[in-house]
């Protein structure tokens, strides 16, 4: 039952505005490559391109198959997790439909600033999948909300407290502080719009009206009015669903840990594909440092901050000549094999939606 369309309903015309333009995807997808090039390119130059090439040569074919493996396994999780809060709102929806719906976050996601496309996409194709508008963005949102908001800052607190790196620079332990407080302040707001709305309206009008001109501007746009609606909108769908669907909270975040864990053990695989031992928990310490710091980069997938962040974060586990060759089958298993599945996800659904509005041929 849909009986959250009575709450918000939502017009087919917001489906329009959901994605950019096709234009704006392909500039997307330029500036991602062209940055990732750039990245990989100065990685390897600091690096060595000899030593790289050895390192590719020589893989282990072994840990190829199983980094693969993981890809497939990170889709499917990622495909459950989005099917787990999907059914408790569309039962009979497809599996292989949030399947497609979690490839697509993958794509909109890397190919735009701070992964804010991402959910935009999930959204399309769950809508193209006959879900309502709205039960599309409480999916989103709660598939989003539990694998960030709330398993990254649990994860980095454990490694906060018990964990004390030694192939790793400890002062990174600094910077993952940095960010878990970051992280805190966003549980902290999602309480607050969930038990009171109207707290976080007022404080969002106080904060812009300490500085006049910017208050102006805001208000003279719409933007205030419309953060207004955002907060209204969150408040209505956690309620709805906190009302029929607690079970899946659990699942939902149970799945969460085992996504973001089986993204981590990637980088262990190609390490170990290259033949360099390295302790399991060092590298997904320097796989949760990393996150933490890219998760909110301007460039569309972090493109040229993550190879060389990647380089920097690991100089400690890898020798110096070998770490190009890791950035590059690291980002090739983490982000671009699936990238590419999800462009293929979404030119399809382009092409339907293209041939849906055409008009019907009169014989």
């Amino acid at each position: 039952m849909n009986d959250n369309r009575s709450i918000l309903p939502v017009d087919r015309e917001q489906t329009k505005a959901i994605l950019p333009s096709t234009s704006k995807v392909r500039q997307g997808v330029r500036i991602f490559l062209v940055l990732t090039v750039l990245g990989l390119v100065f990685v390897l130059y600091r690096s060595s391109f000899a030593g790289s090439i050895e390192s590719l040569t020589g893989f282990i074919w072994q840990y190829l198959v199983l980094a693969l493996v993981l890809v497939f396994f990170d889709w499917f999780l990622a495909g459950l997790r989005i099917y787990v809060f999907a059914v408790k709102l569309q039962p009979g929806i497809s599996f292989f439909g949030c399947v497609r719906a979690g490839l697509a976050n993958i794509f909109m996601g890397g190919i735009t600033p701070s992964q804010t496309g991402g959910g935009p996409g999930q959204i399309y194709v769950l809508y193209k999948e006959g879900m309502p508008v709205f039960d599309a963005m409480v999916v989103s949102f709660l598939s989003a909300f539990l694998g960030t908001v709330l398993f990254l800052p649990l994860c980095s607190l454990l490694f906060l407290v018990f964990f004390e790196p030694v192939t790793v620079d400890f002062r990174l332990h600094y910077l993952l502080s940095g960010s878990f407080a970051i992280f805190l302040f966003f549980i902290a707001l999602a309480v607050a719009g969930l038990v009171n709305p109207g707290f976080v309206k007022q404080s969002t009008r106080f904060v812009a009206g300490l500085i006049s001109p910017v208050n102006h501007w805001l208000d003279r746009k719409g933007y205030l009015e419309a953060a207004d609606k955002i907060v209204d909108r969150y408040n209505t769908m956690m309620k709805f669903f906190l009302a029929k669907g607690k079970s899946a909270f659990v699942i939902g975040f149970i799945l969460s840990a085992a996504i973001y864990i089986n993204k981590f053990t990637i980088a262990w695989v190609v390490l170990r594909g290259m033949g360099i031992d390295a302790p399991f928990l060092e590298v997904i310490y320097t796989q949760l440092i990393l996150i933490m710091i890219f998760y909110f980069a301007p460039s569309p997938g972090a493109a040229g901050l993550a190879e060389i962040s990647a380089a920097e974060v690991m100089k400690g586990i890898i020798p110096a000549q070998y770490i190009g060759a890791y950035v590059l089958l690291w980002r090739l298993f983490t982000l671009l094999i699936g990238l590419g599945a999800g462009a293929l996800v979404m030119m399809r659904y382009f092409y339907r939606g293209r041939k849906e509005q055409q008009p019907a041929d009169i014989g």
